[in-house]
C-alpha cells in the first residue's frame, strides 16, 4: 500500500504515519506539507501509482477538497481520507469521494477504523480493476464501472462512470485483460454485458443511455451470452 499525507502540521502527519507504519510495516507512507509537492509527486514522480491520500481540511470549500476531487478525476482508484478540526463540513467533502472522515484531535480508535476501511476497500478492489497506462501515468478503473470501450486509431477510449480514459492498446490485447462479461460487439467496440439494458439487431442500449453499434459478426454470439 502506498499512502501520501498532506498536512502543514507535522504532529498530525506524524501520528498518521506512526500509527499506519506500526499497524502495517510493509506500507510506504510519505508526508508532504504543500499541495504543490503532493500534486507533483502523484502526477510526475509516481505517475498515479498511489493508493491512498490523507488530507487535512479547514472546513467549507477547502482547497484540499477540490484538490482531492481533481485528483480522482484523473486517478479514480486513489482513496481519500479527510480529517479536520471542523465538524460542519460533511456536505462539502462529498464533492470528492472520501472513504473516511477523521475529527481532530485524532483518537487512535478512529485511526484504527480508517485503516481498516482502507484495507477493506483495497481488498475489495483487488482483482476487480483494470490497470492501464497512458502518457506515462497509471490509472486503475473498476470493471463494474466500465460501460464500454471504443477503438480510435491506435488508442482505446474507456468509458466509465468515473470518466473517459485513453490508453494505447489493441482490442485483442484489451480483451485478454477483461473478465468474461466483457464482449466484443463490433470491430471497434467492447461492451460490459452487465450494463446492457436493451438490444436490437444493430444496436445496444446501455443503462447509462449510451448507444453503441452491434455488428452481424458478433451479434449472434453476444445475444446467446446475454440470454444465458
Amino acid at each position: 500500500m502506498f499512502v501520501l499525507v498532506l498536512d502543514a502540521d507535522k504532529q498530525n502527519s506524524k501520528k498518521i504515519k506512526d500509527y499506519a507504519c506500526n499497524a502495517h510495516p510493509d506500507w510506504k507512507i510519505l508526508v508532504y506539507n504543500t499541495s504543490f509537492a503532493l500534486i507533483t509527486a502523484i502526477y510526475d514522480e509516481y505517475r498515479g501509482r498511489v493508493d491512498v491520500i490523507f488530507l487535512n481540511i479547514s472546513g467549507g470549500m477547502d482547497q484540499n477538497i477540490v484538490l482531492a476531487r481533481d485528483i480522482q478525476k484523473f486517478f479514480p482508484h486513489i482513496q481519500v481520507v479527510f480529517y479536520s478540526q471542523c465538524g460542519d463540513c460533511a456536505a462539502e467533502i462529498f464533492i470528492a469521494e472520501p472513504i473516511f472522515f477523521l475529527k481532530l484531535p485524532f483518537e487512535y480508535r478512529q485511526l484504527e477504523e480508517a485503516i481498516k476501511r482502507i484495507e477493506e476497500k483495497y481488498l475489495e478492489a483487488s482483482g476487480n480493476m483494470l490497470e492501464i497506462s497512458f502518457q506515462m501515468q497509471t490509472i486503475r478503473v473498476g470493471f463494474s464501472s466500465i460501460r464500454y470501450i471504443e477503438s480510435e486509431k491506435r488508442k482505446l477510449k474507456i468509458y466509465s462512470d468515473k470518466g473517459a480514459f485513453d490508453t494505447y492498446m489493441t482490442i485483442g490485447n484489451m480483451m485478454k485483460k477483461l473478465p468474461e462479461r466483457f464482449r466484443q460487439c463490433h470491430r471497434s467496440y467492447i461492451v460490459n454485458t452487465d450494463r446492457i439494458n436493451m438490444y436490437s439487431p444493430d444496436e445496444l442500449v446501455l443503462d447509462s443511455g449510451d448507444r453503441i453499434p452491434l455488428s452481424r459478426t458478433y451479434s449472434k454470439q453476444l445475444i446467446v451470452y446475454i440470454r444465458q
